[in-house]
């Protein structure tokens, strides 16, 4: 396997280190702004979005017909989310263009697998530990059922 050279990523996977170890999320609570569990969960809710983001941004980089371009990067995807609150389902109706009919077929298989993991990690329940989101995503039917390469 290719070391990726980390200059050449591109989105969210060009964040230098996604998860902070428990002592740099100590310091963050040191400067009274988070517990240090609370500092550390946080951290972790945020790696799990990054990971939808990802997820999103490979997708649509991949079934894009120009390849990967700015309208495939995950900034861009992240700003449609947000204007449309978090809700993938207001990116699947922006993605209803000719251009990206072999993304929202692909994310509509199995009554819309792709769409409800990737709202399970752009925005999952609150009331859900970051453990528990990660331990749902990979048993979801997206994952095991689709006929993708990305069946586990």
């Amino acid at each position: 396997m290719k070391a990726v050279d980390p200059r050449q990523l591109t989105g969210a996977a060009a964040a230098q280190s996604l998860l902070r170890t428990p002592e740099e999320a100590a310091l963050t609570a040191g400067r009274g702004e988070m517990e240090k569990d609370e500092a550390i969960s946080a951290t972790k809710r945020d790696d799990v979005y990054k990971l939808g983001l990802i997820m999103a941004e490979l997708i649509y980089g991949a079934m894009s017909p120009e390849g990967p371009n700015p309208r495939t990067h995950s900034q861009f995807i992240e700003r449609r989310l947000r204007f449309k609150g978090f809700k993938v389902d207001g990116l699947r109706e922006w993605s209803l263009e000719p251009a990206w009919t072999l993304v929202v077929d692909f994310l509509d298989k199995d009554d819309r697998a792709g769409w409800d993991l990737m709202q399970l990690l752009v925005k999952p329940a609150v009331e859900m530990t970051p453990e528990e989101i990660l331990e749902k995503a990979l048993k979801h039917r997206f994952l095991k059922e689709n006929t993708s390469p990305l069946g586990l």
